[in-house]
């Protein structure tokens, strides 16, 4: 499960499919398994059936009080409510300081909700809000990929890329050598501030 949630936190559904699949295959109760399968589903019409089936499965599997929890937010950001789902992993993360998920999937969220900056350069409420917590987050854990990737990927639209970005990006792809994307990340942050 954390291997799927870290590979679809980072943007590589794919491969985050196959450990979901495999994490049902081993255990059929899972029930983050089933909403990480939900969540990589590329076909519309089969996610939007998965999901009907997976709300009336959800009280039948057990989970413990932190799995709820994801099962809830993951739901609501299923059902399409961004906001709600940004600040359910927030509050979480706030009560949870060392569940760098939560916190990571909030600041990606609200990054989402309201995508950064406006035709002037100006950065958006909700931007500025994901930058902080992006920032506070990656003082605190400056050694977690997940954290490095999330805090880089705030300012992948930024009219300018912070040195802050760029270190957060290289450490991100240090800690991953393998996994393409935070190379990608990097490579697209370096050739947007010209340093390539």
């Amino acid at each position: 499960i954390e291997a799927g949630m870290l590979d679809l936190l980072l943007g590589w559904e794919e491969s985050a499919r196959l450990h979901f699949n495999r994490a049902a295959a081993a255990d059929e109760m899972c029930s983050l398994a089933y909403v990480g399968q939900l969540m990589t589903e590329p076909e519309p019409e089969r996610r939007k059936q998965a999901l009907l089936a997976l709300t009336e499965r959800i009280n039948t599997l057990p989970s413990t009080p932190v799995e709820t929890f994801y099962l809830s937010a993951f739901l609501r950001l299923l059902s399409n409510d961004k906001t709600g789902a940004a600040e359910e992993f927030c509050r979480h993360a706030e009560q949870y300081r060392r569940d760098t998920f939560a916190a990571c999937w909030g600041v990606l969220l609200l990054h989402c909700v309201d995508v950064g900056y406006d035709t002037d350069g100006k950065i958006r409420p909700q931007q500025q809000r994901a930058l902080q917590l992006a920032e506070q987050l990656y003082e605190n854990h400056p050694q977690d990929a997940m954290v490095c990737f999330v805090r880089a990927y705030v300012e992948e639209s930024a009219p300018q890329v912070s040195s802050r970005a760029l270190q957060a990006a290289e450490r991100a792809a240090e800690l991953l050598p393998t996994h393409p994307i935070p190379s990608h990340l990097l490579g697209h942050l370096l050739y947007r501030s010209g340093s390539c």
